[in-house]
Formats: structure tokens, C-alpha cells, sequence
């Protein structure tokens, strides 16, 4: 029998009290935290879960990503009004969340500092914008100017974490990394298949910006509604090729025609082609993120509000998670919030999200401690503040010991990538002096 055979199995130690938990996460719809769990290193089994918190509504998944134990709340609907509720239930069974990320989908703008945005790129919160409150007068809707008037500012320790990002590449280049192990787990794995980036070789990639005016509606003349110009119910189940919207309305975009090479190049296997494509997206772009329980569906409306505000995307939730918790609104871009949106790219634009949030949480600098431990049965060296922590358990409960997973760490239950221990730090899916680098 080898060395190793005969060494202990490796534990996971998991958190036994609510206010143990630092980070959390939030989703609106099931394909967003389905793509979140795909991103955590190990699942915590239902039947190793915290119990539910007495008048907490909320379904929680838990898991580790990276250095961290999250807890993941599903809502049960979109807007602010279900995000608004899901975040004070959070708030109050975890005492101790010092970072909340809110991940998904969502609309983006299609041109951000002269930059091309493209489906899949993700965005990530500077401040949010509550852009359906304000008044309506006889001449139209008018929104408050400022994001004090209506929401409170990031806390400081958010703020000056966002500051970073800002002044760095580690995000993109460690989002980069987290995608391309999650696009692999997509290939192996059938029931993510629809996760991975959406194309066909005959229409070449579901990219599609058309111009901000061009609505999508009937073109036969024969609907009274689209022909009076007003909202056509019909019209909008239609996808664009069924109601034939024109390619020469189409806006031409560099990024999009390079992707589009890649799709459709017959010599690139599935891996080849994912890996072609990580060096186009996606793009991650900080900024103020509109927030509403407004669907964002017309590309004029859209652009007139970017420009006003300095919008980046539109989404549903931020506003509603905002005054709650510590927030950074991490949204993958599923369309372009014009009348032409469609459901093709909301999956790949979840798995984007996920992998950025995942991103995050590797550089994250708003002093949360690591909190996951591993290791052999024996047990290790405590810290002084591990010692506390112990302290206020035999206080709580009369008992000392954690509560420990024991078992072989596989690919379905730990996530994929090795583990390192380097002077008592972790590192998950590559060595401390390669996280962030690409081969």
C-alpha cells in the first residue's frame, strides 16, 4: 500500500451558526444560481445544512468558492419588492454578511465608453440607480438626477473595493480562469450543455444589435397594432425571424464578426472553440447599474437613460438587495434591453456572472477573513481568532467541536482544480503563484 493510500482523508470543515457566514449571494432565477452552484468548489449537502432561521421565508443553498463558505438565497420572482424581502431575511439570519453579490442577467448598453459591448460581457456595480423613481408629468416620466436622492451610498469598505477593481486586471484575467474551468464542467456535463456559449453554423452566432429606432413588430401590414404603432402582444412573442427584422438594420460590430469567425470555423473542436473564444469575451465593465421593476424593451428609451445617468446595464433586483446588505451587483449581459430581446444568451450570460463573482471573491479587499479550513484529521494550530471562535461555541452550545465533512473530495462534490496549502492560505484551481495567469 502507498504512502498516500494510508494518509488521512482530507475535511472540510463547515460552518455550524448562521453568524459564522461573511458572504453572501443572491439570485432572481433558477438558471442564475443553478449557474452559481456550477461555480462552487464543494455543495453542502441538504442533509449538512443550517436549519432555517424562525420567520426567514428564504431557500438557501450553501457551498465554498475559493476561501470562502457562501450562502446562495433563492427568490421566488424578479423585481425589487421580491429582492427587497429575500435581503432583509438574509440580513437577519446572517448577522455577520459583510459583502452580498447579487448575480445574473441582465440588459447591457451597447456601446460604454466608446467601448463595443457584446452578449455575455458582464457588468459590475459601481453604484446602483433606481432609474422608475421619480415623477410623472404631463410632457413624460421623469427620474431623480442623483443616486443619494433615491439609494444609499456603497459602504466605504465596498467603495474603496470597487476603487481597486478599477485600477486593476486581476478581475478580468481571474474571471477568465473560472470560465474556462466552468465551460469545461459544461462540456462533460449534459445538463449544462445550454450554459456554453449559443451559436449555429448557418446563421453564424444569436449576436444581434439592431438599430436603436427599429422596432420589432409586424411588417406585413396586415396587424392593426403594429400599423397604428402601438404595443402588439403578438409581435412580441415573434422571435426577429419570424417577423422578418431586416439585417440592414443591423449594427455592424467588430467583436461580434470575430466571434462569429470562431463559431463557425468547422476545423475547431468544442474545447478549441472555447478557448478561441475566451480571448473576445467577455469584457467586464464597471459602472452605475439602472435598476427598476420596468423591463427595459426599447433601444431609444434605453440610450436617452444611459446618457443621462451614465448607465452601464439595466436589471431588476439591485435596487430592492441595495439598502439591505453590502452590495456589488455582478450581472452577465443575456440582451441589449431593446424590443429585439430574446431568452438565447440568458444562460451563457448566468455562467459569465457566476464566473466573475467567483472572480471576486479570490481578490476581494474588505478585510473578511478566509473562512475555509482544511486539512488532515489531526487537528491544526488554532489561531487567536479561531481560538475565540471557539470560545463563543462552548458559550452557545456547551460544545467545542465544529462541524466537520469527512469523505474524498471527487469532481462532483469539490469542484474542479487541485488544492495547495501555502503558509496556511488556500488556493483553489491552481497555484498561489500562478491564480490570475494564463498559459
Amino acid at each position: 500500500m502507498s504512502a498516500d493510500a494510508t494518509k488521512p482523508k482530507p475535511k472540510l470543515r463547515l460552518l455550524k451558526r448562521h453568524e459564522d457566514y461573511t458572504i453572501g449571494i443572491v439570485c432572481a432565477l433558477p438558471k442564475e444560481a443553478r449557474a452559481v452552484r456550477a461555480a462552487f468548489d464543494f455543495t453542502v449537502p441538504s442533509s449538512e445544512m443550517l436549519g432555517p432561521v424562525e420567520g426567514d421565508s428564504n431557500a438557501y443553498s450553501y457551498g465554498t468558492m475559493g476561501n470562502y463558505h457562501v450562502v446562495l438565497a433563492h427568490l421566488s420572482g424578479m423585481g425589487k419588492n421580491s429582492a427587497k424581502a429575500a435581503a432583509e431575511n438574509m440580513a437577519r439570519s446572517f448577522r455577520n454578511i459583510k459583502l452580498c453579490l447579487l448575480v445574473g442577467i441582465c440588459g447591457i448598453v451597447p456601446k460604454i465608453a466608446r467601448q463595443e459591448a457584446v452578449l455575455g460581457d458582464v457588468v459590475v456595480s459601481t453604484m446602483v440607480k433606481q432609474y422608475d423613481l421619480g415623477r410623472l408629468y404631463p410632457s413624460g416620466f421623469q427620474s431623480k438626477d442623483t443616486v443619494a436622492s433615491s439609494l444609499r451610498k456603497a459602504p466605504i469598505e465596498v467603495a474603496n473595493f470597487i476603487s481597486y477593481l478599477e485600477a486593476s486586471d486581476e478581475l478580468h484575467l481571474h474571471t477568465l480562469d473560472h470560465l474556462a474551468a466552468l465551460e469545461q464542467k459544461a462540456l462533460k456535463d449534459y445538463r449544462l450543455a445550454e450554459y456554453l456559449y449559443p451559436y449555429s453554423v448557418e446563421d453564424h452566432i444569436e449576436d444581434h444589435l439592431y438599430k436603436p429606432n427599429y422596432i420589432h413588430k409586424h411588417r406585413d401590414s396586415t396587424c392593426k397594432f403594429c400599423d397604428a404603432g402601438n404595443f402588439c402582444q403578438a409581435a412580441a412573442d415573434d422571435d426577429c425571424e419570424e417577423l422578418d427584422c431586416g439585417t440592414s438594420e443591423l449594427i455592424s460590430r467588430t467583436r461580434v464578426q470575430q466571434i462569429a469567425n470562431v463559431c463557425t470555423e468547422t476545423t475547431n473542436s468544442p474545447s478549441e472553440r472555447q478557448q478561441k473564444l475566451a480571448e473576445l469575451l467577455p469584457r467586464i465593465f464597471l459602472g452605475v447599474v439602472a435598476s427598476g421593476d420596468t423591463v427595459m424593451k426599447s433601444g431609444a428609451v434605453r440610450d436617452e437613460i444611459a446618457k443621462k445617468h451614465k448607465i452601464v446595464a439595466f436589471e431588476m433586483e439591485g435596487a430592492g438587495v441595495w439598502d439591505s446588505l453590502p452590495t456589488v451587483v455582478v450581472k452577465g449581459a443575456c440582451d441589449y434591453g431593446d424590443s429585439h430581446k430574446n431568452k438565447k444568451f440568458q444562460e451563457y450570460a448566468a455562467l459569465t456572472a457566476a464566473a466573475c463573482a467567483k472572480a471576486l471573491l479570490d481578490i476581494v479587499q474588505m478585510g473578511i477573513p478566509r473562512n475555509v479550513e482544511y486539512g488532515s484529521d489531526d487537528a491544526p494550530r488554532q489561531t487567536q481568532q479561531e481560538q475565540q471562535a471557539q470560545q463563543a461555541r462552548v458559550a452557545d452550545t456547551g460544545r467545542s467541536d465544529g462541524h466537520v465533512f469527512s469523505g474524498t473530495f471527487t469532481g462532483s462534490n469539490f469542484g474542479i482544480g487541485e488544492t495547495y496549502n501555502s503558509g496556511g492560505d488556500m488556493y483553489f484551481g491552481g497555484s498561489p503563484q500562478n491564480r490570475g495567469r494564463r498559459g
